[in-house]
């Protein structure tokens, strides 16, 4: 049985507050409940237009999955042979780095735009060949439309598709196995460096876990606030 995935879950929370405030006599419940609707609606539609953020990226790469959905990348180049030090040429040929955003996030939270704080943007001085990954239904990546997002994706369903409904699985099964290749065929590679956030960190926790002969593709995985131990939840994990 599929499970209500976060998407479908905040449209209920919304649904139940909105009711809350008709049914209570209160007006600063109502005040209250009101404020907080319009908060939720001011973040999510408001402030991307009050406070539009470009990225930096060099390049913008989209490639297909197994399972055909358009995945999105944005590359990094590293710094110009003829400015970099000896150091920062040394690392150009090193392994690329992919990062990973987390579950509620995209390409932003390695790059914040011109003037503010850069994950990408430092590596990338510093001669490393950058790409941040953006999972389906995140960023430029493939998305179903608006109310399928948060009506149909919006239910974790183990063996979705690429056109609307996923699960987490998808992530692990299709995104990262062909960020990876994609990564290592465009730039000759035989190793990546994975640095995931988040989401970003358990799906290539899983990958290995499913997969561990695809080690070898991985000079190193970095992860950030990534949980490890689901050991305890009741939801069984379909394999591979």
């Amino acid at each position: 049985m599929a499970l209500p995935g976060t998407h479908f879950l905040v449209v209920v929370i919304f649904l139940v507050i909105s009711l809350i405030a008709i049914r209570c006599g209160s007006r600063s419940c109502k005040n209250g409940t009101l404020a907080f609707i319009l908060w939720g609606v001011g973040c999510s539609f408001i402030s991307p237009v009050l406070f539009p953020l470009e990225t930096r990226e060099s390049e913008v790469h989209f490639f297909h999955t197994s399972d055909g959905a358009r995945i999105s990348m944005s590359r990094y180049l590293p710094a110009n042979s003829t400015v970099a030090t000896r150091h920062q040429r040394r690392q150009s040929l090193a392994a690329p780095v992919i990062l990973c955003h987390g579950a509620f996030a995209n390409r932003v939270t390695y790059d914040l735009g011109a003037g503010r704080p850069s994950l990408a943007v430092f590596l990338a001085e510093r001669g490393y060949d950058v790409w941040a990954l953006e999972l389906r239904g995140h960023g430029r990546s493939q998305k179903p439309p608006w109310l399928q997002n948060v009506l149909h994706q919006g239910f974790n369903v183990p063996n979705g598709d690429a056109e609307g409904s996923w699960s987490v699985m998808a992530y692990i099964q299709h995104d990262l196995p062909a960020a990876v290749d994609y990564v290592r065929s465009r730039t000759g590679a035989a190793r990546v460096h994975w640095v995931g956030h988040s989401m970003g960190g358990i799906v290539v926790y899983s990958w290995l876990a499913f997969a561990p002969h695809h080690a070898d593709a991985f000079a190193s995985v970095v992860t950030v606030g990534s949980a490890l131990d689901h050991s305890r939840e009741p939801t069984p994990v379909p394999p591979p």
